[in-house]
Formats: structure tokens, sequence, C-alpha cells
């Protein structure tokens, strides 16, 4: 080296001769400065590698001497670049590396003394070559998504890897970035903490052939681990750390700011471990300005990225330009934002971050973690107002993340096919980034896509662990496969994420899993296991801080004991969720907790009360300007509003949901929607409308795959074809209804399906294989504490004995299911106890009896008639010209008649046939008289 030192090294047309000390162009001296001559000598010495701003300093400038060091340091290199007439914006000789250093770029011919001066070695140049300039702005990393922060992925060679399965991607080497302990007692630079952490991890990225782990995953990690910041971590801790991340190398260190008022010193210590090895592999110890914290890390890093072998990044240049002023107040609150959000404190992010895009509007990155803060928060319009600037302002971002940015801008807009086909570039572009292959299946699901997410889900679980997580997986596969409604596989999917998640120690994932099988469990009404699952997950929540995430778990428990019965422990649990998610800002949640009080109020029978609870979440709704609530809350008033038999406000509000919904292509929704006039326009006696609705109901829900609704829209269609007499079909809805819903593994949706096809063996004919159906559905009822569904099968219970001549036992259930319907306000199972207590209060034939059946079908025909009910006012007019006949009415033959031809124009052609069935039997057989066809 000592003789490298003193030869001679030409590049162009220049040539430096160490040993003499003298710059020369064309054999002839060029005049040069001392500090220019010595900037160059340290260049020239190490070809292609960056000569940082501090080599040069003490190279420069001995210990203890005090000088402006950046101004003497940019005169120094302007001076030199004069002497070499070299353009700094387009350089031949000497790239500048801003806040990091320079390093010379040009191939170098190297004349050693004791060499064959014939055979001169030749230095080639670097093999990147200069980046493309960017525009200037913030150099910050910020969260994509409060789900999955994004990683950059592009492949390199890299010895410890290897392809992998069928050799279609390839991994690049990997790390964590752990976070650096802040060794001053002054908490106020607590937050440069993240700041390392985040511009590390985008210095590593930079140029795309390492994947740095996502700073939410690092987060939750330690969280989990229960790790604190400490300089290095022990083999058995790193091992844990990789099984969780999928990190190769974990870095970690310590930071001392003395800065003041002023200025000051930073030291920055840095240790990178291998955790496969579990040993350490570099330790970095590097000094800088409180004025230039960015440019300190850059320095630092470079050396790591040496270490791994892919050194100075073709994009470094470029992304080290967006650096501003680091210890800018701006700076401070958008890290401090960051971590509040990683840390569960989604309303603390959101004030923070407000202050940070105020006080810097075009930082991209700002704006996307204030609008995950916002969308956590449960605001879907602001959220995606701050999406939108975001991805306005994401132009200087690597590609990366301007797409992702773009995507969730997309998404937040509802645009889902374009969201689709961003996150399918950015896994084309990134083969071993599982994190965009989940974003994508969710993106699938939300479209009404599950079974193109399941396919994309089983490519992710092609990749190797630990970079493809099995529990994370897992948990999306649950999701779309009980969108497709299939139950019992999505209870499987969330069971094993959690087998998996526990196996490892990543107790936050473990309780996504939990709430996840909850959910499934409730689909299948297997209360006391969803019950322990929801339990489960509370206890996870409450432990880790993740207070959203508590209200959540709780909400879903109510729902446990709500279906169990016990209206008091769910009604507790709604309102303790609902104060939860109040303290913390979170009205999206709050909205599920609210719509939980409405249905506890509505089993109660009290629909008034659950109105005012949907009217409440309507109002919030538009407050927070969320459109998919918005039109959730509309459906479900317009639902009250039937059950009430408000068929007009009814129809108005769902018409209103439906237009919703179809503005934000939500097909989920909008067969919801078509399910529910169809039932409305039923009761109003509109058969053929009903019929259409249901046809769209159907369309929809097999287009997304809802399986429970493709039952109960089926059901439906049965009722309608029973009505219009329809039998053959009417037999194959119903049965239909009673498969699909068999194949969602909810029992009592399944007896609810069984009761209505009940309804079709009574109308025939077959009222012993009605009882019986209707007996086995009333058991799991009685269990399941089901007191509306009860109602409704001890009603049809009674028509079913009374038809088989018993009416004793007719009386009897009657009489049980009494007190449940003086109580409803559901006006169509007070009808239909109605119609069925007048039948059986005249099957004595005693004339008592007969006259308190027929006051109570007239109370029921003015009710029916006073709501626009035309099914239950034509059903409840039947029974009461059987009852007049029976009295010897004079009129009873006529209005039966009336009746009879009544029904066949609104195409309820059962209803006519059994009005001529009744006088046929009856011994009607005289001609009607002319007041009859008068009518």
């Amino acid at each position: 080296m000592a003789g490298q030192a003193l030869g001679r090294r030409k590049f162009g047309v220049f040539e430096l001769d160490m040993g003499q000390r003298a710059l020369l162009k064309n054999g002839r001296r060029v005049k040069v400065q001392e500090q220019p001559f010595q900037i160059l000598s340290a260049l020239v010495e190490r070809p292609g590698d960056v000569v940082t701003r501090e080599e040069l300093r003490q190279r420069l400038w001995p210990a203890n001497t005090y000088v402006d060091f950046d101004n003497s340091l940019g005169i120094a290199v302007a001076k030199l670049r004069q002497a070499l007439n070299d353009d700094a914006s387009k350089p031949r000789y000497i790239q500048t590396l801003p806040r990091v250093g320079y390093r010379f770029i040009a191939s170098i011919e190297l004349e050693n003394p004791t060499s064959d001066p014939q055979s001169p070695v030749v230095l080639p140049p670097p093999a990147s070559q200069p980046p493309a300039q960017r525009p200037p702005g913030r150099w910050k990393w910020g969260l994509t998504s409060i789900v999955v922060v994004l990683c950059l992925a592009l492949w390199i060679p890299f010895a410890s890897k290897r392809w992998f399965a069928n050799a279609t991607v390839a991994l690049r080497p990997s790390v964590a970035v752990m976070g650096f302990r802040n060794q001053a007692a002054r908490r106020d630079r607590d937050w440069e903490s993240t700041a390392f952490s985040e511009w590390l991890a985008v210095d590593m990225e930079d140029g795309e052939r390492l994947r740095t782990i996502p700073g939410e995953t690092v987060a939750r990690t330690k969280s989990d681990l229960e790790l604190p910041d400490v300089d290095a971590f022990s083999p058995s801790t790193l091992a844990k750390i990789r099984k969780n991340t999928g990190a190769d190398y974990v870095v970690a260190g310590s930071f001392f700011d003395t800065s003041g008022p002023g200025n000051g010193k930073v030291r920055l210590d840095l240790r990178m471990q291998d955790t496969r090895l579990g040993e350490t592999v570099l330790v970095v110890s590097r000094t800088g300005t409180s004025d230039d914290l960015p440019g300190l890390v850059k320095v630092a890093g470079l050396a790591l990225r040496q270490k791994l072998g892919v050194g100075f990044a073709a994009q470094a240049e470029g992304a080290a330009q967006q650096a501003g002023a680091a210890a800018s107040p701006d700076a401070r609150l958008y890290f401090e934002g960051l971590d509040k959000l990683r840390h569960f404190d989604a309303l603390g992010a959101r004030d923070l971050l407000q202050q940070a895009v105020a006080a810097n509007p075009s930082d991209a990155l700002a704006h996307n973690a204030l609008s995950q803060a916002w969308t956590a928060l449960g605001y879907l319009e602001l959220a995606k107002r701050e999406a939108q600037k975001a991805w306005e302002l994401s132009g200087p971002l690597p590609r990366a993340e301007r797409l992702s940015i773009e995507a969730g801008y997309r998404a937040s807009n509802v645009e889902w096919d374009k969201a689709i086909r961003i996150y399918g570039q950015l896994l084309s572009l990134f083969k071993d980034d599982a994190d965009y292959g989940l974003r994508l299946a969710r993106a699938q699901i939300e479209v009404g896509q599950p079974k193109e997410a399941l396919l994309t889900l089983e490519k992710l679980r092609k990749l190797p662990p630990p970079v493809a997580d099995p529990a994370a997986i897992e948990i999306v596969q649950s999701e779309a496969a009980g969108k497709l409604g299939d139950f019992e596989r999505a209870r499987a999917f969330a069971a094993s994420a959690a087998a998996a998640a526990e196996s490892r120690g990543a107790q936050i994932l473990v309780a996504e899993a939990r709430a996840e099988e909850c959910r499934q469990l409730i689909q299948l009404s297997r209360v006391e296991q969803a019950a322990a699952a929801c339990e489960s997950a509370r206890e996870i929540y409450a432990r880790s801080g993740d207070r959203a995430g508590l209200a959540s778990s709780m909400g879903y428990l109510a729902s446990t004991r709500f279906m169990a019965g016990d209206l008091a422990a769910a009604r507790s649990l709604y309102t303790e969720a609902l104060d939860i998610d109040r303290d913390i800002g979170n009205e999206g949640t709050a909205m599920w907790e609210r719509n939980g009080l409405a249905t506890v109020l509505w089993q109660e029978g009290d629909l008034d009360g659950a109105r005012r609870r949907y009217e409440e979440s309507l109002r919030i709704s538009r407050l927070i300007a969320s459109r998919p609530d918005e039109a959730d809350a509309l459906e479900n008033i317009g639902f009250l509003w039937a059950l009430e038999g408000d068929l007009r406000q009814a129809r108005d509000m769902l018409e209103q949901a439906l237009a919703r919904f179809e503005a934000m292509a939500d097909k989920a929704g909008t067969g919801s929607v078509w399910n529910n006039l169809g039932q409305t326009l039923y009761l109003s006696g509109d058969l053929p409308g009903a019929a259409n609705a249901l046809d769209k109901a159907l369309a929809a829900d097999r287009a997304t795959g809802q399986k429970q609704d493709t039952a109960d829209a089926l059901l439906w269609m049965g009722r309608v074809r029973l009505a219009q007499a329809k039998w053959d079909e009417a037999q194959r809805a119903f049965e239909n209804s009673v498969k699909t819903a068999a194949e969602t593994g909810n029992e009592v949706f399944v007896a609810q399906c069984r009761v209505a096809m009940a309804g079709l063996s009574l109308a025939v004919g077959r009222a012993a294989e009605a009882e019986s159906s209707v007996r086995a559905s009333l058991a799991l009822f009685e269990r399941q504490h089901r007191g509306r569904q009860e109602l409704e099968a001890r009603t049809l219970l009674a028509e079913a004995l009374l038809a088989e001549g018993k009416p004793a036992e007719a009386r009897q259930e009657l009489d049980r299911a009494a007190a449940q319907a003086n109580a409803t306000q559901q006006i169509a199972a007070r009808l239909e106890f109605a119609v069925a207590a007048g039948r059986v209060d005249a099957a004595t034939g005693k004339a008592g009896a007969l006259r308190a059946s027929a006051q109570r079908l007239q109370g029921a025909i003015a009710e029916a008639t006073q709501h626009g009910l035309v099914s239950y006012r034509l059903e409840a007019g039947l029974a009461l010209g059987a009852v007049e006949l029976r009295q010897d009415s004079r009129n009873a033959g006529c209005e039966l008649e009336k009746l009879q031809r009544e029904a066949a124009a609104h195409g309820f052609q059962a209803i006519a046939q059994q009005a001529a069935a009744v006088g046929q039997a009856l011994g009607l057989r005289r001609p009607l008289r002319p007041p009859c066809f008068a009518y």
C-alpha cells in the first residue's frame, strides 16, 4: 500500500503524482492548493468508494481545529472541480453524495514505482452511474397502512439466499431496524429513535436491493416479545425475532444527543447482528451534528450496506436530496405521530400528524400517515382526502412507496379495480414481499371476489417461512371463506392461524386470529366456543394496550351473550365497549356497538328504541362522512320500519340505501337491500315486484358468494311462489334455501329455513310433516333463547295441529306464545298470531268462541289495512270468511267470493284457491247474488 500511495494515477488528460505532490494536465503542472489536492488524493486512493465528510474532516483539519467545516469543505471541493474542469451536475470525475461525502467515478491507470512501467494497472469506474435528480422535499419514511407497512423488494444475487420451490421467486437479504436507545436524559429527543430507524430503513431499502421489515411489524414484535431498546440481542432472542419478522439481520443501537438551543454533537452507535448465526457482524459508531441527522444516518448506513455487499445505492443521491431540516418541528411531529400510530394511539397520532401536515403541506408521507390515522378512527372521507393528497405529492418517492400510496388512495375512493391492479403490479415486481399479496387478497374480498382472494393467498403460501407468515395468510383466508359463507372452513383457518401465531409468541396476531375465529363461530351459532375465543382475544388486547382491539373483541363477546339470551350482559358489554371507543375517538368501531345495542333493544321488543340507535348511527356516519356506514344505517332503519309495518318509510329508506351501495359498487350491500325490498314488496301485495327484487338479490349474493344472504333470499322467494300457488317452484326455492343455509353451518338459520318450508307442507295438506319439522326447529330455538323465531314457530305449529284436528294442543301452543305475541312490536308476527288464534278460537264451533274469533280477525284486518299489508289482510279475511260461514252470516259467501277475486287480482292464487275451497267445504253451493257481482 505504501508503494501505491507514492505511485502515479492517470485519469483522462490528468495525472496525479503522489510522490511529487503534483497534478498534471497533458504533462503540464496544474496549480492546485493544498486542501483540494488532499481531497483529490483521498478520492483517487479509493476509486469507486465513498469517502465520507467525516474522513475528509479528519484528513484536512487536525484535532481541536475549529473551522466552519461545511463552508470550508464546499470551497475546497469547488476549487478542485475548477482545476479539473468538472461539472457537479454532470460529473466526470467527482460525484457528490449529499450529506455523506464524495467518490471518484472515472477510470484510473495506476503506475507503481516498483512495477513494470509498461504494464499499468487499470482501475475501473464504479458500476453505478450518477442517479437522476429528484425534486427536493422531506426525506422521511411513513406508515403506508396501519395494517401492513410497505416493504420494497427487488432481488439481487446474495450468497446466503437460494431460489425456492419451483425457482420462480428469489429472496433478498432482509433487515429489521429494531430502534435506538436514547442515552441522554432528555425525553424531548426520544422522537429521534423513530427518526433514526425510519431514515436508516430508507437508506437500506434504497435501490431495491435489500428488504427492510416494516416499522409496524417491528413495533408489534417488540411488544409481543417484550423487547426493550438495547444495543444487542442474545442468540435466542435473535432467533425469535427472525421467526416473527423474517429478518436475516437486525440493527439496534443507541444515540447520544448533546444539542442545545443552537447546535451540538450527536453520536450514533449501531450494531448489526445475524439472526441465523446469532452473531454480531458489524459495529459502527459515527458522530455528526444535530442539524444534519439524516446525513449522520447515511454515513452509518453506508457501512451496513457495504457489509452486506450492496454498496452505495444508485438512487441514494436522489433520496438524500429529499432530506429537509431534520430537527425541524414538523419532523418531530411526524415521527412522534408515527410512533403513536404504531402503538395503538390513533387519536394522539391524528393530532400530531395534523400539525405535521400544517407545518409542511407538501409532505406526502405525513399526509399518508394522517390518512391511516383517520381510517383507524373511522373517518373514512377525511382519510380519503389525505390519501389523495399523499398520492398527488408522491412523485419524488421510490416507485414501491408511490404505487402503494396510490393503491391505498384508490381503495379509499372505492376504485377497487385500480387498487387490485396496482397491488398485483407490486406483487409482480416484488415477489418476495408477502405484504403486497395480503393487501391484494383483501382488496379482492372487498370487491366481492373471495374465490380469487383464496387463489392469491394459496400462491403466497408457497413462499418459504418466515417470509410468508402462515398465521397472517390464514387470517385473510378465514375472511375470504367467511365471505363465501363457508363458515366452518373459515373457522378452521382462524383456529390454525391462532395456533401458528401462538407457537412463536406473536400475541397480537393471536388476538386477531382469535377474534376472527369468534366471528366465524358466531356465524355457526356455537355460542360458548365463540365466547371463549372472544375472551381470549380480549385478554391479549388488554395486555398489549390495543384499546381499539379490546373494544372490538368486547363487541363480539356481547354478540355471544345476546345469542345466549343474556340481554343484560350483552347490553353491559356493548356499553363498555362503546365507552372505550368514545374515549379513544374511534367512531368506526363505535358504530358496531351502537348497532349491537339497537339489536338488544329490538330483541326486547323496543323497536322505537332500536330505531333511535340506528338513527344515531346514521347521524354520526354523515358527520364522519362514512358512506358505507351511512348506507348500513339507512338499510337498518328501513328494515325496522318494515317490521313495524310502515312500508312507505321502509321503502324510502331502503331505496336511499340501495342508491348508496350501488354508487360504491358494493354488491354485497346491494344484494342485502334488494332482499329487504323484496320482503317489503311481498308484504304490500306486489308479488311480481317482490320476485323481481329477490331475483336481483340472488344475482348479487351469488356473485359475491354470500351464502347466508342467498339462503334468506331463497326463503323469501319460496314464500312468494307459495303465495302464487306455484308449488313446485316454491318447493325448489325452500329446498335450496335449506341446503344453502346448511352450507354456512349456522344451525339456527337452517332451522328458520325449515320452518318456512313447513309452511309449504301445511299449504299443500301435509300437516303432520309440517308439525314434525316445526317441532324440531322449535326445540333449537328454545335452547338458544331465540324469542322471535320461537314465536313464529309456535304460531305455525298451532296452525299445523289445528289442521290435524288437534285444537286443544293448538291452543296450548298459542297460550305459550301469547306473552311474546302481546309484547312484540313486529307487526307480521303479531298478525300471524292473531290469524292463528282466530282459527283456533273458532274450532270449537261455539257461538261465544265464534264471536271472539270474528272480533280478533276483524281487528287484524283493520290493522293490516291501516299499514297496507295486503298479504296479511287477505289471510285474515280468509279466516274471517270461514268463521262467518260457520256463524251462518248472510253475507259470508259473498265476502269470500270478493276475497277470492281480490286475491287472484294481486296474484295470491293460494289464498284465492283456499277461499274457494272453504266455501265448498262448508256447503256453499247457491249462485251468487247480484250485490256480489257489483262489488
